[in-house]
């Protein structure tokens, strides 16, 4: 193997505490080349020039270019502030109606386009520009064979189903009112009062699957690893596991959940997501939720089990042979 150092790039999100955790352990290893194109930061920290020849990012004085882009191993692209989702260079205000955000995006999408699309054996973990709705994942993966349970979305659901889930179509899950909409789970009498009914918005009904066992799982480059999350207050306590108090340690990845993030893999062309995975009562699989910018860290255990495989994806990725310790 050549001994030259091993170029990764990161276009994400200034603060995003997963690629601040992977820079820390691939600094460590000094045999890589790191630049992080920091997103979501003021105007005043980025000088920017797209052409037709060329697209060129500084933020406060970290260079990314074509060439830059050109010669990377590995292309890290994240975007986890997605509940309100972030403007590429915020502005302030709403990150998608105020006018100079609208140019910013507009902007730094056409620079991503421009790297996307040249020449390059880049690895990159998923396309920039590409719609990261859940409900566009879940339906793009269930027509590819992937277990979920079954849902609908409609404002006049026709599902009748014993007891659902209610959930928000669109990542950016802020109401009106400022709150969030939480994932809810509702018995069968409410169920079929929302079936007979008109809703004023479409939402997402899906079958409620009791589970027995519950992992958050972690595809990166082919590494699969995961978590098992151990509810305390069991069933009483929310439905959705990022508002519940559990207790996490490794576990083994099942055969059929490693087949099944692989499809997901191919089907969506990302390389480095989440899965929320559940085991029934009769010990099958689903995978209730795909996150295509789904947090690590804050799902991790003690010995930092996804994180370790985050390194170890983006390291066998980039052509390194290091081992991770």
């Amino acid at each position: 193997m050549s001994s030259r150092s091993r170029r990764v790039v990161a276009i994400a999100d200034f603060d995003d505490p997963d690629v601040a955790a992977l820079w820390a352990h691939l600094e460590a290893l000094s045999e890589f080349d790191l630049t992080w194109c920091r997103l979501g930061k003021g105007p005043a920290s980025y000088d920017v020039a797209v052409t037709a020849e060329e697209a060129r990012i500084e933020v406060d004085g970290e260079v990314v270019t074509s060439a830059v882009v050109r010669s990377a191993d590995v292309i890290v692209y994240r975007r986890w502030r997605a509940s309100p989702p972030r403007a590429a260079v915020d502005m302030g205000g709403d990150a998608r109606c105020g006018f100079g955000n609208r140019e910013w995006n507009a902007t730094i999408d056409a620079a991503l386009e421009m790297w996307y699309g040249q020449p390059s054996s880049a690895r990159w973990s998923r396309r920039p520009l590409a719609s990261s709705e859940k409900l566009r994942m879940m339906l793009r993966s269930a027509r590819a064979g992937v277990r979920v349970p079954r849902f609908s979305v409609s404002n006049t659901p026709r599902v009748i189903i014993q007891e659902s889930v209610l959930k928000a179509v669109n990542v950016d899950q802020r109401l009106d009112s400022g709150d969030r909409f939480s994932t809810t789970l509702v018995d069968g009498v409410i169920a079929r009062e929302v079936a007979q009914g008109r809703l004023t918005i479409p939402t997402l009904v899906q079958e409620y699957v009791e589970p027995r066992r519950e992992w958050r799982v972690v595809y990166c480059f082919g590494v699969i690893a995961a978590v098992e999350q151990r509810r305390l207050a069991g069933r009483a306590g929310p439905v959705d596991i990022r508002y519940a108090a559990v207790v996490r340690h490794v576990a083994t990845v099942p055969d059929e959940v490693a087949v099944q993030a692989r499809l997901i893999a191919d089907e969506l062309q990302m390389q480095w997501f989440t899965l929320d995975v559940i085991q029934d009562s009769g010990d099958a699989y689903w995978i209730i939720d795909i996150n295509d910018d789904g947090l690590v860290c804050a799902a991790d255990d003690a010995s930092q089990t996804l994180g370790r495989a985050v390194v170890e994806g983006i390291v066998g990725a980039a052509g390194s042979n290091r081992s991770i310790e």
